[in-house]
């Protein structure tokens, strides 16, 4: 056998055995997002179930949207989920803060600012309101690239107490 033909077989084999791998790697990886997946279920019939108060429905979607985002990364599904939370119970920082996360890792960068600005618009308690100038002002900091108006939401947040 000359080396050229080892060479050939040797990278016959590798490709094979590449090939076996990219079939049999899915079947290991289903175990956690199976069971992911009915958590993420069993989250979504609780924050779907209207006789629960709005917080709960609101935190069920929202570990919804965790799942998606941390477990399965899935960004648009977990934007989804935390938009639903937001509006179940808009005045909960967490639930703001997941929904930028949410929305900016999906690129919804538009649709988070529009929610973001009615999350300011409405008649909200101070921290989820201070969570959403947060978030807003990240956001044209970073992605939306508006310095500017980063810069003046910066100025228009209330300064701590001394």
């Amino acid at each position: 056998m000359t080396p050229m033909n080892a060479a050939l077989l040797a990278a016959a084999l590798l490709f094979a055995l590449f090939v076996v791998a990219q079939g049999l790697l899915p079947l290991f990886g289903r175990r956690a997002s199976r069971a992911t997946s009915a958590a993420m279920s069993q989250a979504i019939a609780r924050g779907s179930d209207p006789s629960r108060p709005a917080e709960e429905r609101a935190a069920a979607f929202g570990e919804a949207a965790s799942l998606a985002l941390d477990e399965l990364g899935r960004p648009r599904l977990a934007a989804r989920y935390a938009a639903w939370a937001l509006r179940e119970h808009p005045a909960d920082p967490a639930t703001i803060r997941l929904a930028a996360r949410a929305m900016t890792r999906a690129r919804r960068l538009r649709a988070l600012e529009r929610l973001l600005w009615r999350t300011l618009d409405g008649r909200t308690e101070p921290s989820a309101q201070e969570a959403a100038l947060e978030a807003l002002s990240a956001l044209y900091a970073g992605p939306l690239r508006a310095p500017e108006r980063a810069r003046v939401l910066a100025r228009l947040r209330p300064s701590p107490p001394a």
